[in-house]
């Protein structure tokens, strides 16, 4: 009986190509020992999201595979969620889905860093349920193994207060806030960035097309950054001087923003580690003030690309040449 419920209640919520978990959990007692463990919940959002798990998808869209990937010790799983609200689906419901799942990983207690995705599901239609979403996560095991966040294009543009226990996050985007307001849309608030700045261990960090005129002072706690994308901003070159502490830096994109390059380069120094900085649609400014000192501290490996027109590109060798 247990099982015919399963059948039933699986073909109601499966597509065509789950007909292969159902063939399997009737015919192979094997298969129903893995998943008669799961609840029906559970079951059901595994057919719904499934296919945005890139790892699970090679192994062949069953709970067996489930199973196996995240009892495999270390593993990273990739929980790709972008654009999966359905417009029926309200922002409550959809985040309780993702959270049971992301339970279910942690239940397996293989220590599976997860990168979980929910840009561009118009999470702002109720922001509670995002603070409460992020909450949950923050009173369970799943703090421990939350490495990436990206909650871009979505209308947050604040974050709740306790967002900053999230220890284990080491990759966030909170990129292009105002997408789904357009250009009338609200910027990043202060209070978002001055919370995101008390997370030191962070190591990437995307909050580009947000409006943003200015950074808060505490940014420039952000010392173990490697990646940081600013573009598209109003940021002057005040803002990028807060980016001097960043020692480990290896990437950075600034384009767009109201400052030039001869602000780059002045900051270029503090970064030993950078190997590629994107300094596209900004004014160049007066590069010929630049001590030549300046140009000689930078590694010839540096890569600054400007785009002056969208046919072609520059590049800017470390004794600031333009290069086409």
């Amino acid at each position: 009986m247990r099982i015919l419920l399963y059948v039933s209640q699986l073909v109601k919520c499966a597509q065509k190509t789950y007909v292969l978990l159902i063939f399997l959990y009737v015919m192979f007692p094997i298969y129903g020992t893995h998943i008669s463990e799961l609840s029906y919940d559970v079951v059901q959002n595994i057919c719904k999201y499934i296919d945005c798990w890139q790892d699970i998808n090679n192994f062949g869209f069953t709970c067996r595979y489930f199973d196996e990937l995240v009892t495999k010790f270390e593993k990273p799983i990739f929980v790709n969620c972008c654009l999966k609200r359905e417009t029926t689906q309200s922002c409550n419901d959809f985040l309780k889905s993702i959270f049971h799942l992301l339970q279910r990983i942690v239940q397996r207690q293989g220590y599976n860093p997860i990168f979980l995705t929910l840009a561009h599901n118009e999470l702002s239609e109720d922001v509670p349920a995002f603070h409460n979403f992020i909450t949950s996560c923050i009173e369970s095991d799943v703090k421990q193994y939350l490495f990436e966040l990206n909650i871009g294009m979505n209308g947050i543009v604040d974050l709740p207060q306790n967002f900053n226990q999230l220890h284990a996050l080491q990759l966030l985007q909170i990129h292009a806030c105002s997408y789904i307001y357009g250009d009338l849309g609200p910027s990043l608030q202060q209070e978002a960035l001055e919370l995101i700045s008390t997370m030191t261990w962070l190591q990437e960090l995307n909050i580009s097309n947000n409006k943003i005129s200015k950074l808060p002072e505490s940014f420039s706690n952000l010392v173990n950054l490697r990646r940081c994308f600013l573009s598209f901003n109003n940021l002057t070159a005040k803002s990028l001087s807060l980016c001097s502490t960043f020692k480990n830096l290896q990437t950075l994109h600034i384009c767009g923003n109201a400052l030039t390059l001869e602000a780059v380069f002045r900051v270029l120094p503090h970064w030993p580690e950078i190997k590629k900085v994107e300094a596209a649609y900004i004014e160049r400014g007066n590069m010929g003030s630049v001590e030549q000192q300046v140009f000689e501290s930078i590694s010839p490996e540096v890569e600054i690309t400007v785009a002056y027109h969208s046919k072609y590109k520059c590049h800017i060798n470390h004794a600031g040449n333009l290069v086409l």
